[in-house]
Order: structure tokens, then C-alpha cells, then sequence
């Protein structure tokens, strides 16, 4: 039996043995980086290399003791977009329709929703290389300059009845604009563009989800071409700042969104809530500013300019775009009016029941660049 026992031997087999594990794990890392961005850039092979790794071309090295070894990197093969290739294939154009109804008797969501929804749609063609348009089956079409000259056709609307509603928001608390989960909610959106039914490669759809990017001018200019109002309308408006004696942006908009409770079936102002409002104004009113106040009761409203005698409001009725609501055309024009009243104002002070704030106001302000923010109010119903 031999005993012989190189000891130097040993030592340096195990610490290449070492070395070895490093080079393999830190493989691993940077191909799994570079997959992940290759994924994230829709195969484009240069913004997918791993910066610190492949982009710069640094040879990555492995520190081991007094061992130093360079680690060279091959970069794997970017295999090619499944979504790009399914969106290239089968469509050419996605459509964003807004009427009150959906399959299954799905009720239409807020104007506000809407508006998001429409950005979320652009930012996916626009990443897939889609058409997008936006059809208005809704009675807000009446006031709008884009849809008012085209009558509504009762055959249309009853094919557009057949639309599935997406109705995924990913809402992300900590950031309201652009979302954490962008490739989650890009492949739920695929997976339900694959159980629609396109006709000439053009998929109608109504989705509400969060715009996965930050919102550019040119996505903006679209969206108020789809809202702009029609000269009579535009009127309309006009004279209603006339009578407040309101000029275009020299007066700041109090928006408060108290719910459906309040909005649809008029419940009484909760004692605690009203108290929290007030509360919450006073913190932010300054008597030398014109203030406008809008909100979705007329109830809340009356009981805020008794405390703010200066304030001005508008006591018309308003009314929810969606929900399954009646329709009532009068209700449906002041709701128009309050939103271009926000769009034409300084600044939107917001005030919402909900964590996700309020979706009229928010969009409004983004899509029309008036500085905004939202505090959350509960409005503790028992």
C-alpha cells in the first residue's frame, strides 16, 4: 500500500477546485442577467448585455485568495420574442372601446379608468409595433369634437357588446404611474388577446390596466385629441368660468371622491368624514386663491361652503360613466363639464375614499399637465 501523501498537491487541487465553483456560479449570474434583459429589450442584443459583464466588454475575474483568473464569457444566443412573433402574426391594430356594457353584462368603470386604460393600450402597441385607436360607443361621444359628426350605429354597438372586459389594473401603491409587475400584466394582456377573436387582425378591447411606462408628450397630445370637446361644448365651458368669474389656470380645483356610496346612491355625509375633510382643507386653503370645489355630492359639497363661504361650486347633478348607472344625458354633460374644469384649471387638490386615489382627476391632471396630488380620506361608513 502506498502512503505517499503530496500535501502541496493537495492544497492547490482544492483551491482550483474552489475556483472552479466561483467561475461556474458567477456563469450562472451573468447569463441569467443577460436572459432577463434580453427578454426585457424584445431581443435587442445590445441593450441586453449585462452592463458591468458584456456591454462595456470587461472580462469579469475570479478572486480567490491569492488566485486571480480571468473568467471569458461567450454571451448565450437571445432566442427570439414569443410575444413580438404572436403580436407581428396575428394583429395589426388594437382598438380601446368605451360604451357602457361588455360581455357578460360586464358594466363599463370610470371615465378616469378609461383614460388609463387607453394609455396602457399605446404603451403595448407602441412597444409591440401595433396600430392603436379608441372607439367611443359611450354618450360622452355627443360632446366630443372626434366622435360627434358620427352617428351611432345600432349594429356596431350590439358587435361591440361581444367585447371581454381586462379588467387587471396593477395598481401598485408605492408607485401610481408606472408599475413594478410590467412583464406580469404584458402577459396576462396576452393571454387575453389569445381568447379574443380578431376581425382582420384588429382586436376590440376594453382594458383599465396602469400605463407600465412613464407617460410621454406624444402619448398626451393623442389622448387629448380623443378628448377634445366640440365647439358648442367648448362654449359651454367657457361661459360656466365666465360665471364664476374664473380665468384659464388662475384658480386651483378641490376634488374630492367619496365613493359610490355618495356618487350612486346618494348617502347621507358621515359626521367623522365631513370632520376629516375640513380637516384636510384647512391644512392647504390660503383666502387670496381662487377655489373651485368639485365633488361627486352635491350633499358634501353644500356642507364644505358653509365652512368656505369664499369657495365657488357648481350644484349640479353628476354622475359615474360606468357601473351600470341610468344614463342621464343632463348628468352626463355636467360630469363632462367638471373634468375640463379640472383640465383648465392651476392645480388639482384631490381628496379620495380609496387607496388607489381617484382615476377622474389623476388622469385628468396627467394628461393635460396640471400639478396634482391626493390625499386618502376614508369616509367611514357604518
Amino acid at each position: 500500500m502506498n502512503f505517499n501523501f503530496n500535501f502541496k498537491e493537495s492544497i492547490h487541487k482544492i483551491k482550483q477546485d474552489k475556483i472552479k465553483y466561483s467561475i461556474d456560479k458567477e456563469k450562472s449570474r451573468v447569463f441569467t442577467d443577460f436572459y432577463y434583459n434580453a427578454n426585457e429589450t424584445g431581443g435587442d442584443k445590445n441593450k441586453a448585455m449585462p452592463k458591468q459583464h458584456i456591454y462595456k466588454q470587461i472580462v469579469p475575474k475570479i478572486k480567490l485568495n491569492n488566485y486571480i483568473m480571468p473568467l471569458k464569457i461567450n454571451p448565450p444566443i437571445i432566442q427570439p420574442d414569443k410575444k413580438a412573433e404572436y403580436a407581428k402574426t396575428h394583429l395589426t391594430k388594437i382598438v380601446n372601446v368605451y360604451q357602457p356594457e361588455y360581455n357578460n353584462h360586464i358594466k363599463a368603470s370610470g371615465f378616469g379608468d378609461f383614460i388609463r386604460g387607453t394609455y396602457f393600450i399605446i404603451q403595448f402597441c407602441e412597444k409591440y409595433q401595433l396600430e392603436y385607436d379608441v372607439q367611443m360607443n359611450h354618450p360622452f361621444r355627443k360632446y366630443l369634437k372626434k366622435y360627434s359628426d358620427k352617428p351611432e350605429l345600432e349594429s356596431d354597438l350590439e358587435s361591440d357588446l361581444q367585447i371581454k372586459f381586462f379588467d387587471k389594473t396593477n395598481f401598485h401603491p408605492d408607485n401610481p404611474i408606472t408599475t413594478n409587475n410590467k412583464n406580469e400584466i404584458i402577459d396576462d394582456f396576452f393571454t387575453y388577446l389569445k381568447e379574443q377573436t380578431f376581425e382582420d387582425k384588429i382586436a376590440n378591447v376594453y382594458a383599465i390596466s396602469f400605463p407600465f411606462d412613464p407617460i410621454i408628450d406624444e402619448q398626451k397630445n393623442y389622448i387629448r385629441t380623443i378628448l377634445e370637446p366640440t365647439d358648442e361644448f367648448n362654449t359651454y365651458i367657457q361661459i360656466a368660468l365666465q360665471n364664476m368669474s374664473f380665468t384659464f389656470k388662475q384658480y386651483i380645483v378641490i376634488h374630492i371622491r367619496s365613493g359610490d356610496n355618495m356618487l350612486i346612491y346618494n348617502n347621507e355625509v358621515n359626521d367623522e368624514y365631513l370632520k376629516s375633510i375640513l380637516g384636510e382643507i384647512y391644512k392647504i386653503y390660503r383666502p387670496q386663491y381662487n377655489y373651485l370645489l368639485l365633488s361627486d355630492s352635491v350633499k358634501l359639497k353644500r356642507k364644505i361652503i358653509n365652512a368656505f363661504p369664499n369657495m365657488r361650486a357648481s350644484f349640479n347633478e353628476i354622475t359615474h360613466s360606468g357601473e351600470g348607472v341610468e344614463i342621464v344625458e343632463e348628468n352626463i354633460k355636467n360630469t363632462l363639464l367638471d373634468f375640463y374644469l379640472m383640465a383648465y384649471s392651476g392645480r388639482i387638490q384631490s381628496y379620495s375614499c380609496y387607496d388607489h386615489g381617484t382615476g377622474f382627476s389623476r388622469w385628468c391632471a396627467e394628461t393635460f399637465n396640471v400639478p396634482y396630488a391626493c390625499v386618502t380620506v376614508k369616509t367611514h361608513f357604518f
